[in-house]
């Protein structure tokens, strides 16, 4: 387990360590949906286009992202986007109002989106080319520590009061960016500026395809995360639903962490396409057992298990398959591309859920992403691969 890691650099590891510090800051996203219907009052539907509209600024920070890093370097992008970003998390506590509120959060997110790519590059530049797959997947599994504990502690923390969130939220950055600050060394700004050519639109990143391939999985894992305390709160459980939703993410996230090397270790010398096809399948399944969860808690526990494992390969793989579709020098672009895709499907997918779970029901909505992540892989095939088997 420990020996696919083992040849990974220092600063490798110190940047994993940073994501999970960052991780552990990632409770105010999966809680919203709590707090815009049980403190401001709003409906699903609303609650739905609310949570979508924040996820469009995550897209366009990413944009932001790519071209601040392309000027002057993912080092020096995350401190300023950290800094900014802790600021805005701290005001959201400020505002009672739900306007003030929710700008609170269209700024955060747009920041969060801006220093997400900065880890991804971050990862990518201080990794070799045989070792960026185990660098990719390590800092996935200390992502998924992270998220445990900051999701399961959000969850205890909501019943005090919504703004003790964003308070472990602030705490959780400051260690991140001191993490980061002390022991990660700014890299020689020329590096960065000679990448300054990586214009998204111009970089024919992957084919049309492949980005619908990838959109419509993270469609499908986007979804999810909505329709899971959706589920909770019509589930028999005695358990207050926010706090059984943070420690159902936590378990998923915990479990994903342990089976993540031996994942890796299964799947990284198969093809990309298995890959995806087994990331399709384990979402299907996940959200069979999510429906059922409205009759049967404990159903819940096994539909956020394969779920995250869904995750891990998607996440991943996707982030290997953006990377070895674009030419070295345009890495910087190649992950915010990849990122964008992700929030995309973090935008769509509870919009889509919403619709479908008010006008409709929540098995239908279930249903619906099962039958996207089924079509798919209809959408891909292995001759996109082709020219890809090259190492990032």
């Amino acid at each position: 387990m420990i020996s696919i890691f083992s040849r990974l650099p220092a600063p490798v590891i110190t940047l994993s360590l940073v994501r999970l510090a960052c991780a552990c800051a990632s409770t105010v996203p999966p809680m919203m949906f709590f707090m815009l219907t049980e403190v401001f009052g709003l409906n699903i539907s609303d609650t739905a286009m609310a949570m979508g509209s924040a996820t469009t600024f995550l897209v366009v920070g990413n944009f932001l992202g790519g071209k601040i890093c392309a000027r002057i370097g993912w080092w020096h992008t995350f401190v300023g986007s950290q800094i900014l970003f802790i600021i805005s998390l701290f005001s959201a506590t400020l505002n009672s109002t739900f306007i003030g509120f929710i700008i609170c959060i269209y700024l955060s997110c747009l920041l969060a989106g801006v220093f997400l790519v900065c880890f991804t590059l971050g990862t990518l530049t201080l990794a070799s080319g045989s070792d960026k797959a185990a660098a990719l997947s390590l800092g996935y599994m200390f992502f998924n520590v992270g998220y445990a504990v900051g999701v399961a502690s959000a969850g205890l923390l909501f019943q005090v009061s919504y703004k003790w969130v964003f308070y472990f939220d602030c705490l959780a950055n400051l260690v991140a960016l001191c993490i980061f600050i002390v022991f990660l060394n700014p890299p020689e700004l020329g590096v960065a500026c000679n990448q300054r050519q990586t214009v998204l639109h111009k970089t024919g990143l992957a084919n049309g395809r492949t980005k619908l391939f990838l959109f419509l999985l993270l469609l499908v894992h986007g979804g999810f995360a909505f329709l899971l305390p959706l589920g909770v709160q019509q589930s028999t459980s005695s358990i207050a639903p926010a706090t059984l939703y943070g420690w159902l993410i936590a378990f998923s996230a915990l479990v994903t962490l342990m089976l993540s090397p031996y994942m890796l270790r299964a799947t990284r010398s198969r093809k990309l396409s298995s890959n995806f096809s087994m990331a399709a399948l384990l979402y299907i399944a996940s959200y069979f057992f999510l429906h059922l969860s409205g009759f049967e808690a404990s159903f819940s526990i096994v539909s956020v298990l394969l779920w995250g494992c869904a995750g891990m390969l998607m996440f991943t793989y996707g982030e290997i398959l953006m990377q070895r579709s674009a030419p070295a020098p345009l890495s910087g672009a190649a992950a915010a591309a990849f990122q964008s895709l992700i929030q995309m499907g973090a935008v769509a997918g509870p919009l889509l859920a919403g619709q479908l779970s008010r006008n409709f029901s929540f098995l239908t909505a279930c249903a619906a992403f099962g039958i996207v992540a089924a079509l798919a892989t209809r959408v891909f095939s292995e001759k996109n691969f082709i020219d890809l088997n090259k190492d990032i």
